[in-house]
């Protein structure tokens, strides 16, 4: 029999590990993240790059390390902003994990941090990247392989899933922030779990005002209202690998199943 989400989340900590790619990918799942941190669970973030490409003109600051440097400044920023625990940042070079050499390595102290932290749950991009970002897209598949290769791991994660983005949601607008291109959608069957994280929204989205290296003011102001409006201060996921079992309908939580 599944255990209902309100026992564990009140007397079991847990805790949940955000893979990203870059120091500001952590707001992808910021409210979600406060929710899971505001009723005592442990939450960790990783960004495997550095961000050292991520140059945005009205911030002037050059690629390479003075950006790696600032970047780092903001991912600890909304780390703590979150109620995270210290931030890991592997500072590989952006844009540059895809290379098999540099993805071995990675993978390897992608893994010792998985080991390290033991977490019940990972986040990640799915294959997609929503973006379609390359970086977005090898992070996936680090995640992927970390998880499967069981032998490997000194600790027992349970769930891994991927951020998603419904058709239902987001389709008639696929570009709601006028990217270059528009977001990769998920179709609704596939979305597994929906999160409501209405009651942490606000604060959880001031994680984005750390990152001002990378978002001008009014785009921090787009990016709150894509989540206001257009999620509905809701989180969409996809369970993508699981030992826990698989839901027979829509989960609320991404502890359901953990007993």
């Amino acid at each position: 029999m599944r255990t209902p989400a309100r026992a564990y989340t009140e007397a079991v900590r847990r805790t949940i590990l955000l893979l990203g790619s870059h120091p500001d990918d952590e707001t992808t799942a910021a409210p979600l993240l406060l929710k899971y941190t505001r009723a005592g669970h442990a939450v960790h973030i990783v960004s495997i790059t550095g961000g050292q490409k991520g140059v945005r003109p009205h911030a002037g600051v050059p690629a390479g390390e003075a950006l790696a440097e600032v970047r780092a400044q903001e991912f600890s920023c909304s780390a703590r902003t979150l109620g995270a625990e210290k931030p890991f940042l592997l500072g590989y070079e952006d844009q540059g994990i895809a290379p098999l050499e540099v993805f071995w390595d990675a993978m390897h102290r992608v893994r010792a941090v998985v080991n390290e932290v033991r977490p019940d749950v990972i986040l990640t991009w799915g294959p997609d990247g929503i973006t379609g970002h390359v970086d977005h897209r090898v992070t996936s598949n680090l995640a992927t392989v970390i998880f499967q290769e069981r032998r490997l791991l000194t600790c027992d994660p349970k769930k891994l899933y991927f951020f998603a983005f419904p058709e239902s949601v987001v389709g008639s607008n696929a570009n709601p922030l006028a990217r270059k291109h528009d977001f990769l959608l998920v179709n609704d069957c596939f979305i597994t779990t929906v999160v409501d994280c209405s009651e942490t929204l606000e604060e959880g989205l001031r994680s984005i005002d750390c990152h001002r290296s990378q978002f001008r003011p009014e785009r921090m102001q787009e990016l709150k209202a894509m989540y206001r409006e257009l999620l509905g201060g809701k989180i969409y996921l996809r369970l993508a690998l699981s030992t826990a079992g698989w839901p027979g309908e829509r989960e609320r939580c991404i502890l359901d199943g953990l007993g």
